[in-house]
């Protein structure tokens, strides 16, 4: 095969006694099968001592700029889990979402009052509705006794009462910014999927689960059918035997938030519930 010269590049390093870096780049022309790198001395020249030579690939496409990285910069296999500490990448930095619970104070740590007793918890909020709302409360069932965990608290939303008509709400809200004022719900788009689920234990009702969306005002826009529990109690003291009920849905048209919703419905046996 005959190897003809498509061109060079070249600089002159003029230096006499002391060592310098040398670099350039350029753009191989079309055609192309091979590079060599040269060292060439004038007649005048008695020593001459190069180190370190190297030639390296340019990647194609976008230079990294602003510590970005984009696939182009990439080739297959090239980060592994060798490369990263630990920690410092997130499914939340990632395109496909997050990957973890959206719920705020879902373990039910954080209280209004942390010397009331029994207390109510931050981040859920009651509404009320006909007449199954008369002697009703939303409180955390503390660790260790009937109807909770060993050592996780319930939420708990009891009706003293016999009502069998109407139902109380409860809906877990993020709080919006720093000094904890309710915000509307999660942040999604139309056409995002969210997916909810609660382990629940109904003492002589039914428990509804929903999705409700919002618009950017916080204005309600509808929510996921009901999936409903009614008369399963489980273990009394094992909530992770409960059953669980989830539902999922797409934001719809115009969503910008969306919250999950819990709906107890009146007593059904005419005694609490």
């Amino acid at each position: 095969m005959v190897k003809t010269n498509l061109g060079s590049w070249s600089t002159d390093l003029n230096t006499t006694t002391s060592a310098r870096l040398v670099e350039g780049n350029m753009t191989i022309p079309d055609g192309t099968a091979f590079i060599r790198l040269a060292f060439r001395c004038s007649e005048n020249v008695t020593e001459a001592f190069f180190g370190n030579p190297r030639i390296l690939r340019r990647m194609t496409g976008k230079l990294i700029v602003d510590g970005s990285i984009i696939a182009a910069h990439l080739t297959a296999n090239a980060i592994q889990t060798a490369h990263l500490d630990a920690g410092v990448v997130t499914s939340q930095k990632l395109a496909i979402g997050f990957g973890g619970n959206l719920l705020v104070n879902s373990d039910w740590a954080v209280v209004v009052d942390g010397t009331a007793n029994p207390k109510t918890v931050k981040h859920w909020y009651l509404n009320l509705n006909g007449q199954t709302a008369a002697e009703v409360s939303v409180i955390r069932r503390e660790a260790g006794g009937d109807w909770a965990g060993p050592e996780s608290p319930v939420l708990e939303i009891a009706q003293t009462s016999t009502k069998s008509t109407g139902f109380v709400d409860v809906r877990c809200f993020p709080p919006k910014d720093n000094s904890g004022a309710r915000g509307n719900g999660w942040p999604v788009k139309p056409g995002d999927w969210i997916e909810v689920s609660v382990q629940l234990s109904a003492h002589r009702c039914r428990g509804e689960l929903y999705i409700e969306w919002r618009n950017a005002a916080g204005v309600l826009l509808g929510s996921t059918p009901a999936v409903t529990l009614q008369n399963d109690m489980g273990e009394t003291r094992n909530p992770d035997s409960w059953t669980r009920i989830w539902t999922k849905g797409a934001a719809p048209a115009n969503a910008a938030f969306a919250n999950l919703m819990l709906r107890k419905k009146g007593t059904i046996s005419g005694t609490n519930s």
